[in-house]
């Protein structure tokens, strides 16, 4: 066995036994997350320079969770969610207001018998 102390106690992931050897062989299949409290889908996020921003803003709009990135992380996309939500509210309410703005300005356009002229024109 090694000599060497390592902090906790462990040893570095590629010299555990069934991870492979230091001459490079590949890990050998096993479970390496233990138990999981759910069955739902887990995401795995890198902090990109942009996501630390949005982290730090996110830090300074909520600061009891300043030292939780996942709580703040959680909290910017239900933020986003409602964003994008309130964003398709106001463009349902936008066109609703285009149709009653709208709604009979062309009324007597075509005229009476108009549909059926153009019809006609159809082939048989």
């Amino acid at each position: 066995m090694d000599d060497r102390i390592y902090l906790g106690g462990d040893r570095p992931h590629r010299e555990r036994p069934g991870w492979g050897g230091l001459d490079g062989t590949a890990p050998k299949p096993r479970c390496y997350t233990g138990f999981v409290p759910t069955t739902r889908p887990r995401h795995t996020l890198t902090e990109t320079d942009a996501l630390a921003s949005a982290l730090d803003v996110a830090a300074r709009r909520w600061p009891e969770d300043a030292g939780a990135r996942s709580r703040l992380l959680l909290r910017l996309v239900e933020a986003g969610e409602q964003a994008i939500s309130d964003e398709r509210e106001h463009q349902r309410s936008r066109r609703r207001a285009a149709v009653k703005r709208t709604h009979g300005q062309f009324r007597g356009l075509y005229g009476p018998g108009y549909l059926e002229r153009l019809r006609d024109e159809w082939p048989a």
